[in-house]
């Protein structure tokens, strides 16, 4: 086997979570320590200000550990900067909410010894004792049973770059990530587009397991889904001829869809609606030791259209209320 071909970067993008990227490193340690050969770890900070460089440069995790100060332009960009960055063979993008599993990094190595050249996935496992809504946590659990029996990824909408490596020239080679997509949604599924184009075959590996823990407020989840709802539209631009297969898994509860044509679109109203929903699932939660899952769902749902909305998404929009109705 050709050593050269283990070399390996951790590449982790990170935006103020200060403690869940020390735990994400430090949990890596033993693993990069008992690894052999070339082993490294970057995280590149993508506009930081809350003491991130600081505790990291005190982590003493017993590898190199390479940390890359950068403008706030969102994860897809960050990660582009940690490829152009990267001297090793290999590359694993790996989020700053994971918690590693056992072997996580073995894995990922030893998924590459062939030398091919592939796109690595592993699962990204949401604990049972996690926080986090119930839909988000069965979409996640059937995404990964879905792929353990298939084995492999073959549609661009189910590539997820949150656990994935690769050899680093075949990340360069399709163009990296579309740095205009911020934020955290839709860059995967651009991604994945374009290595299935080139031909990249992407194997799932099940033994590979990060554990995803999601700590978001409410507010900050919303936020999350605006984003996404932009992001759905700069899709939907780029690639004309693949947003049916996105809007498919895309679908609005019958009040959501009557918010949206009663404020007939409006996002700064649909906004505003979001902002309502939430505090008051935050002071339900407050006055009774619990939120409710139909509220959280309301506000995600009508933030994600706030977001397809203040991009002009309307068509889209429409698009999606009719699919939702059917």
């Amino acid at each position: 086997m050709d050593t050269r071909a283990r070399s390996l970067t951790v590449a982790i993008p990170s935006f103020n979570r200060r403690a869940q990227v020390v735990e994400l490193v430090q949990g890596l340690g033993p693993q990069l320590r008992s690894a052999e050969g070339d082993v490294r770890v970057m995280v590149g900070l993508d506009g930081s200000t809350d003491g991130s460089r600081e505790a990291l440069e005190g982590a003493g995790i017993g590898v190199p550990l390479e940390i890359i100060d950068l403008p706030h332009h969102g994860a897809a960009r960050c990660r582009n900067a940690l490829l152009d960055r990267c001297e090793t063979d290999l590359i694993w993008f790996l989020d700053d909410d994971m918690i590693p599993a056992p072997r996580l990094l073995a894995a990922h190595r030893n998924a590459h010894d062939s030398g091919d050249r592939k796109v690595v996935v592993g699962p990204c496992e949401i604990p049972r004792t996690a926080y986090t809504l119930g839909f988000l946590r069965e979409y996640w659990r059937s995404l990964n049973d879905r792929l353990a029996a298939e084995g492999r990824v073959t549609a661009f909408d189910s590539f997820r770059v949150a656990n994935a490596s690769a050899p680093v020239d075949v990340f360069r080679d399709v163009g990296g990530l579309d740095g205009s997509l911020p934020g955290h949604s839709y860059e995967d599924y651009d991604l994945g587009l374009r290595l299935i184009e080139a031909g990249i075959p992407i194997i799932f590996e099940p033994s590979a397991v990060a554990h995803h823990h999601q700590i978001r407020s409410l507010s900050e989840s919303c936020d999350h889904r605006r984003e996404a709802g932009a992001n759905l539209v700069r899709f939907a631009r780029r690639h004309p001829d693949r947003v049916e297969t996105v809007v498919e898994r895309v679908a609005l509860p019958a009040h959501v869809i009557r918010i949206v044509e009663v404020t007939r679109r409006n996002p700064q109203t649909l906004n505003r609606i979001s902002t309502v929903v939430a505090t008051g699932d935050i002071v339900l939660s407050r006055l009774v030791g619990r939120g409710s899952g139909r509220l959280r769902r309301t506000a995600h749902m009508t933030a994600l259209s706030a977001g397809i909305a203040q991009l002009g998404g309307h068509a889209l929009l429409d698009d999606l209320i009719d699919r939702s109705r059917s």
